[in-house]
């Protein structure tokens, strides 16, 4: 870390440089993919996105919960293991994440407020400090020292200008590409600061009716988003964070392109509507699972520790039901389960077999 500081520069704020010629044609090919509509309509597909964009942005912020984890905090509210600071941080996410995706917003101070008390409730050492700006003077030391504005007219003042730029980008993606980088620089917030800019870009893209930028988490992703940022902060240069979106965009694209979770799903879903799924991670069931499904045809692996079954046919087959979960179809082992795009476009390659 430098030990020089970097002080707020209003000439940060006041560029309105974007995407590259390039970097929009390919933002834009990948939007052809399918409508924003098309995508909100996906209930299956915007699970996915919910555990895709909440992992990432816990994982951003410094947490060591697991995907596992993180699957049992959205699907049951509860996780063994997972330290109360992380576990109401996802849960926090969850509930912004949700009112966004739910809810006609603008792009305002206002939301940004109604996003900040459900992302920072429950987390913030002054409980005065959910309710607008920041009390205290606050800074960033990871990396690079940066001190931002203090609370006070000046860095409200810079908000306004901030969101009147906004509005006057004509691009889609430049202007959600604007609001996250600033909302974030700007530092308004006594924390929770960079996590509300993520939230505030996907009420941009909504409000322009593109495809949200969300990450899928990756090792490299908390460090490659952090030092793009920290660039940002230090030389007001986006050239890194527009190549990191672009990435984003492109798996987002991988996904919808690949056909699997737009297309397929939905007809996977209806075709075993009534065939009941299992999953154990004991060896000896799996081993009489597969062995019965290769003598009666009642039961066949469908991917590692998941198996279909006809529950009349195998009731009686010496399977411990203690060591496994069960399912009475498809769409409820799905509801109950939340996966990562590359495991359900996996298990998507198997149904079709």
């Amino acid at each position: 870390m430098t030990d020089d500081w970097i002080f707020y520069n209003h000439e940060v704020i006041s560029s309105t440089a974007g995407f590259s010629l390039s970097e929009k044609q390919v933002l834009s090919q990948i939007n052809s993919l399918c409508t924003l509509d098309e995508l909100l309509n996906n209930q299956f597909v915007m699970r996915q996105l919910e555990f895709e964009f909440v992992y990432a942005s816990a994982k951003i912020e410094g947490s060591r919960i697991t995907r596992q984890q993180t699957s049992n905090l959205l699907t049951t509210g509860k996780s063994i293991g997972v330290p109360v600071a992380d576990e109401v941080m996802v849960l926090n996410l969850k509930k912004a994440y949700d009112y966004i995706m739910s809810n006609d917003l603008d792009v305002s101070l206002h939301t940004m407020h109604e996003i900040h008390a459900l992302l920072s409730n429950g987390l913030l050492k002054n409980p005065r400090d959910i309710d607008g700006m920041k009390n205290e003077i606050n800074s960033v030391q990871e990396g690079i020292r940066y001190q931002p504005l203090g609370p006070g007219p000046e860095l409200k003042g810079e908000m306004d200008t901030m969101l009147k730029i906004y509005k006057s980008i004509q691009d889609p993606f430049d202007r959600a590409l604007y609001l996250h980088n600033n909302t974030a620089y700007l530092q308004y917030f006594s924390d929770c600061n960079k996590r509300v800019s993520r939230c505030m870009m996907l009420v941009s893209t909504n409000q322009d009716k593109i495809l949200p930028f969300i990450a899928q988490y990756k090792e490299d992703t908390e460090v490659n988003y952090l030092n793009c940022m920290l660039d940002y902060y230090a030389s007001g240069s986006n050239e890194q964070i527009c190549s990191l979106f672009v990435e984003i965009y492109l798996d987002l694209g991988r996904a919808i392109d690949d056909s699997y979770l737009i297309k397929d799903i939905n007809g996977q879903i209806n075709k075993f509507s009534e065939t009941a799924v299992i999953t154990t991670n004991d060896g000896e069931s799996q081993n009489l699972l597969e062995k019965i499904g290769e003598q009666r045809a009642c039961s066949y692996k469908v991917t590692a520790k998941i198996y279909f079954a006809d529950l009349n046919k195998i009731l009686l087959s010496g399977i411990n039901f203690d060591k496994c979960k069960i399912y009475p179809n498809l769409k409820a082992f799905l509801k109950n389960n939340a996966f990562s795009t590359e495991y359900l476009n996996e298990l998507s390659r198997a149904l079709m077999k």
